[in-house]
């Protein structure tokens, strides 16, 4: 059946968030504002940010994973813990046939991937990984003026700058530092917007800020794409004024040249195409976090299609790739030379198993 003939079902959507802190309450805002969706209860092992949180949108408060999960009224689960979390949390709501809408990073390194795989393969709940930028309409509106014009670019730069962040848990060495924060990120939306796969990448990593027992805080790479012949550089780290972010989302910035144009990311609100001596820019709305983060239509996405019965996207696919680029960059940066996912064949033959993603 096509997803233009797919049955909407009926009611709402019963959703269980655990993780309380920054990401949890931004889904918890979102969902409280699409009206298939009820919330039912938060998890934390901080209890006062799961009260906190509670009593916000007047749900139930629980101080163990499990005990959410195996709520009867419970259908979807929200993971917005740390990293190191992810791998038993993923496992416990499939086991309970939860559908699972997953924070970024999917895990902390190649190793625990192989155990969700056939957790994966056996189960027919739906997976989503939190890639918010996908979603961003400032990036839903260059692929569409990409596709206008049929523009492939020769030369791409991603830039993704921040304030300081990695001087806390993020910036430790379990949960991978820049690579992990901010590179996962970059990498899916080098593919989600080139539509293309990565072929080969060297990397530098840097601890330019940090002290002991921070890990890198600073990283440049490039990367070749696979079918097209564009070469791609990536900068990533926290070294921005929190002023300069917060004027329109200063935390993306794409160029992307062409030998008939240039496309511009400029900001989160706003875009520049350059076609045949002509110019024009677009401004996708005003700027809000919730909005032009793209962390509303990523949830309003996983919703409907738990409604319709479809996969969503970003798929279990989509993060097991980028977790492997991020190691592979990591061990390119430790080794000063080029990697492939080569090393990494066993995971993929095993995505390949995958046919729903």
């Amino acid at each position: 059946m096509s997803q233009n003939n797919v049955q909407i079902r009926k009611g709402q959507v019963k959703v269980g968030i655990i993780g309380c802190g920054e990401m949890g309450a931004m889904h918890a805002a979102c969902l409280n504002q699409i009206e298939r969706v009820k919330l039912i209860g938060v998890c934390d092992t901080d209890r006062v940010k799961a009260n906190a949180l509670g009593e916000q949108y007047g749900v139930a408060v629980y101080s163990h994973y499990k005990d959410l999960i195996e709520q009867d009224k419970i259908e979807s689960i929200y993971i917005c813990t740390r990293a190191t979390s992810h791998k038993k949390l993923i496992d416990y709501a499939l086991k309970n046939n939860r559908h699972v809408f997953c924070e970024k990073p999917l895990v902390p390194s190649p190793q625990d991937i192989y155990s969700l795989v056939p957790r994966i393969k056996e189960n027919k709940a739906k997976f989503m990984i939190g890639f918010n930028h996908r979603w961003a309409p400032v990036v839903c509106k260059a692929k569409e003026v990409m596709k206008k014009y049929n523009f492939r670019p020769l030369i791409a730069n991603f830039i993704f700058s921040f304030p300081h962040f990695l001087h806390g848990y993020q910036g430790t060495v379990e949960e991978g530092g820049i690579l992990q924060s901010l590179g996962v990120h970059i990498f899916d939306l080098v593919r989600h917007l080139l539509e293309d796969e990565i072929s080969c990448g060297f990397c530098f990593l840097g601890r330019l800020r940090l002290k002991d027992p921070y890990t890198d805080d600073s990283a440049v790479a490039v990367v070749r794409l696979d079918k097209n012949p564009t070469l791609v550089t990536l900068n990533f780290h926290d070294h921005c004024s929190p002023s300069y972010i917060e004027e329109k989302g200063r935390t993306v910035h794409v160029e992307l040249f062409g030998s008939d144009g240039v496309i511009k990311i400029e900001n989160l609100t706003t875009l520049t195409a350059h076609f045949d001596k002509s110019t024009a820019s677009f401004n996708v709305g005003p700027y809000d976090r919730m909005h032009s983060w793209g962390y509303f239509a990523e949830d309003n996405h996983f919703i409907n299609c738990i409604l319709r019965g479809v996969e969503p996207t970003p798929s279990f696919r989509d993060a097991v790739l980028a977790t492997l680029w991020i190691d592979a960059l990591k061990q390119s940066a430790l080794k000063n030379k080029i990697f492939t996912l080569c090393k990494h064949e066993l995971i993929l033959n095993e995505m390949q198993l995958l046919h729903k993603y």
